[in-house]
């Protein structure tokens, strides 16, 4: 049994490592927040992906450059434009409201993806989502009051929300014949 599928039948683990990268994202949140009137968002970007290319060398090295070869030019492409294009909307947003509140833009992403999809890859949705998407835009709107959301920063965090949601299904489909490390490599 390959590594992909023992980790797909194993929810639990799942659960937890996706509550770790949130836990790390909420931090990386944090750490933006306290020095985001010193350094500018280029800059963080610049060195938030310079350390996870750091990290992911000693992996890249193992497998050789050869390993790095991609197929899917035009689905990395997407992925790496609407990663890169959601940190930046997500440090922006930072600076002028709450970290919870910008969390919640990009947290959103899972409320956005059924859109993704049908625009994407003309998916059909089942009818019983829509109320699931319906119930969690309602409840963003409550937590973030209604009268907040029609400002300027409130558009680029929807934005957020959405391109991280583009990332999360241009990972999903790279995963289907792409090793992880290639993707994140990228």
């Amino acid at each position: 049994m390959n590594s992909l599928s023992h980790s797909e039948s194993n929810p639990i683990k799942g659960i937890l490592i996706c509550m770790a990268a949130y836990f790390f994202i909420s931090l990386i949140g944090i750490c933006e927040k306290s020095i985001s009137t010193t350094i500018s968002v280029p800059v963080i970007l610049f060195f938030q992906n310079l350390v996870c290319l750091l990290m992911l060398l000693p992996g890249v090295m193992k497998n050789g450059i050869s390993s790095l070869k991609i197929t899917h030019r035009n689905i990395y492409t997407i992925r790496i434009f609407s990663g890169l294009a959601c940190y930046a909307t997500l440090f922006y947003v930072i600076r002028y409201i709450p970290i919870s509140e910008a969390l919640l833009y990009q947290y959103s992403a899972s409320l956005w993806i059924p859109f993704i999809m049908l625009v994407w890859m003309n998916a059909r949705i089942e009818k019983n989502i829509w109320y699931g998407i319906l119930i969690g835009f309602a409840g963003i709107a409550f937590i973030l009051k209604p009268s907040s959301l029609l400002g300027w920063v409130s558009f680029i965090g929807v934005l957020c929300g959405i391109l991280q949601g583009i990332s999360m299904v241009a990972i999903r489909r790279l995963s289907v014949t792409e090793p992880a490390y290639r993707i994140l490599f990228y």
